[in-house]
C-alpha cells in the first residue's frame, strides 16, 4: 500500500550542507519548544515507495537545536537528523538516516510532535539525494510506502 502526502507543507533537507541558518541583523532566534533530548534513540520501521524493508536506529547527539528558518528545527545524530516544522496546526517532522549516501532513508511524520507520545505513523521514502529530491519535485503529490518512527 502506497500514501500520499502533499509537499505543500515539506520540503527534503537530506544533509546539513546548503541549509541556510537564521542570520545576524535585528531578527532573533527562537528558543526550542520541543524537548527533542541528546540520547533519545528513534527508530524507523517499515517499507518505502518500492516495497523494500526498511529498520534505522538514530541516536540524537547533544548538539544545539538548530534553527533553520523556513526549514524548521534541526536536530543532529549520530546517523542522521530529525526536522522538525512548525505548521498551521502544530507540527510536521522528518527522521532520516544518512548513513548510506545511495541509500538514504526519510519518514515524514504528518503529525504534531507530543512530549507523551512515543510512537507516530509516516510515509517513508529510500534512495539517493537525487531520487528523493526527484520524488519531491514531481507534481504535487509524493507516493511512499509507510513507516513507523519509535522514540525511546
Amino acid at each position: 500500500m502506497t500514501a500520499a502526502i502533499s509537499l505543500a507543507s515539506c520540503a527534503p533537507a537530506a544533509s546539513k550542507s546548503g541549509a541556510g541558518s537564521a542570520s545576524g541583523g535585528t531578527s532573533s532566534v527562537p528558543v526550542p519548544r520541543y524537548a527533542f533530548k541528546s540520547g533519545q534513540v528513534w527508530t524507523i520501521s517499515g517499507q518505502d515507495q518500492n516495497n523494500n524493508a526498511l529498520r534505522s536506529k538514530i541516536t540524537l547527539t547533544d548538539a544545539e537545536p538548530e534553527f533553520r528558518g523556513g526549514q524548521g528545527w534541526f536536530y543532529d545524530g549520530d546517523i542522521g537528523f530529525i526536522n522538525l516544522f512548525e505548521v498551521d496546526r502544530g507540527t510536521n517532522f522528518e527522521i532520516w538516516d544518512v548513513s548510506d549516501s545511495k541509500r538514504l532513508v526519510l519518514c515524514y511524520v504528518r503529525q504534531s510532535y507530543d512530549e507523551g507520545q512515543t510512537s507516530y505513523e509516516g510515509i517513508a521514502l529510500s534512495g539517493s539525494r537525487e531520487e528523493i529530491n526527484g520524488l519531491f519535485a514531481k507534481l504535487s503529490t509524493v507516493y511512499g510506502g509507510s513507516c513507523r518512527v519509535t522514540r525511546s
